[in-house]
């Protein structure tokens, strides 16, 4: 991997009643890169760029937070690892070697509720 780049942005403000709530955005720049050390080019993944985002409203004595999130927004097809692998059907003396490519999250939506019990 040649270049990897993150941007983040976080904004917080406050509420008349003593809640705060925050808006975050996150970028995160991949370049092309080659997983083999040998530079086998079935290894070789195209760059790629995941957007986040997230926003959030916090207690005012910060017992209880509601986060609702989205991570790889625009739902960007990419692989995260390519690894060598035997053939699983061959058994453990198999001279034989796959490729594996792990395929990156999609789309995902979330809200997370926290609770601190001593704040």
């Amino acid at each position: 991997m040649r270049l990897s780049a993150n941007l983040n942005a976080t904004y917080n403000d406050w509420l008349n009643n003593g809640m705060s709530w925050y808006a975050r955005a996150e970028a995160a720049f991949r370049d092309d890169r080659v997983d083999f050390p040998d530079l086998d080019p079935v290894s070789k993944e195209s760059s790629y760029t995941l957007y986040n985002a997230s926003v959030g409203l916090l207690s005012e004595d910060e017992s209880w937070e509601v986060t609702a999130w989205g991570k790889n927004l625009t739902d960007e097809e990419y692989v995260s690892l390519y690894t060598r692998s035997r053939d699983a059907f061959a058994g453990p003396l198999a001279t034989e070697e796959g490729v594996l490519a792990f395929i990156g999250e999609g789309r995902t939506y979330g809200l997370t509720l926290k609770y601190r019990f001593n704040p």
